[in-house]
């Protein structure tokens, strides 16, 4: 079952706040969640991890490279979803996690690209067009994998990111996110 926004404006959902709203506030909900928490959290353990952290798989079946390169590879089937909406692919990304074995600077610079192709996608990226549950499952899922990420480089550095502290939090967050709508009201900008 599909759910579109058509008429949005006119149609409210329960509480009296009209769909086309609640979808604007999700999507860009999930945007700066995945750029403004996620990215600098992924960005902070790579910078934090050796090769040795990040290629040797310490017990686990997965790298944290590996894991890593799982989550850039959903970002960019994502993306290239919005840029091209018939994409298809040869096959499923369940057990794609390379041990690719790339420094930390090569893939710090990958997750920079992926991260900004998606933002730039998603923001230009109708509302009417946008694929909810394949949206949704992105920010879950790349929140499961970031995880690991973070647990597994604590562990294995004995580094505390105390990312709450460092303003990484819910907080933060919702202030981006009335920020960035005010400015598209402002600007009436509209994706």
């Amino acid at each position: 079952m599909g759910i579109t926004v058509k008429g949005g404006k006119k149609r409210k959902a329960k509480g009296g706040v009209p769909l086309h709203d609640l979808a604007k506030l999700t999507v860009t909900i999930v945007k700066l969640r995945m750029t403004g928490h996620y990215l600098p959290k992924l960005l902070a353990c790579l910078e934090a991890a050796d090769d040795r952290v990040l290629w040797e798989p310490h017990g686990h079946p997965n790298t944290i490279g590996g894991i890593v390169m799982h989550i850039l590879e959903h970002v960019r089937r994502f993306t290239e979803r919005l840029v091209h909406p018939g994409a298809a692919f040869g096959s499923g990304i369940e057990e794609f996690f390379p041990n690719r074995r790339i420094p930390a600077d090569e893939l710090i610079a990958e997750i920079g690209k992926t991260f900004r192709d998606f933002q730039e996608a998603i923001s230009r990226t109708p509302l009417e067009k946008t694929d909810w549950h394949s949206l949704l499952h992105l920010m879950e899922h790349t929140g499961y994998h970031l995880g690991q990420i973070v647990d597994r480089t604590r562990r294995l550095t004995g580094r505390e990111f105390r990312f709450c502290q460092r303003g990484i939090d819910e907080k933060a967050l919702r202030r981006l996110v009335e920020e960035e709508l005010a400015d598209e009201d402002r600007s009436g900008f509209e994706p």
